[in-house]
């Protein structure tokens, strides 16, 4: 009977063990398919950050080219107050110079006046 009851036990520990092999079986497979579905999400972000990194180049790029842009424009807008600016001197100068030659002329015809009165 010892034999028997021996008999009984391996094959208890033997469904024992290949219950055991069966849910390690089931649980590799859950984890293969769980690993397939991170490395498929892996891929994805990885796809989504080379997309955002080649888009936050291009925006980079963009801003440079606008910043060379806004440096020319401001740099022009200097000339041209510049130029303003000696513009107004040379005509602030040029109406001295009138009012001085109006002045002239007003005095010589008051002078040439006084002359004629006196002739």
């Amino acid at each position: 009977m010892s034999e028997v009851s021996d008999l009984d036990s391996l094959r208890a520990e033997l469904a024992e063990t290949q219950n055991s092999l069966q849910m390690a079986a089931e649980f590799g497979n859950a984890l293969l398919e769980k690993n397939q579905v991170l490395e498929a999400d892996q891929q994805a972000l990885e796809n989504r950050l080379q997309a955002r990194e080649e888009e936050i180049e291009q925006l980079r790029s963009q801003l440079d080219e606008q910043e060379h842009v806004n440096r020319q424009l401001k740099q022009k807008m200097e000339d041209v107050n510049n130029q303003d600016t000696t513009d107004i001197s040379e005509y602030e100068n040029k109406i001295k110079m009138l009012k001085s030659k109006y002045n002239n002329s007003k005095d010589h015809l008051k002078d040439v006046t006084t002359l004629n009165t006196q002739l």
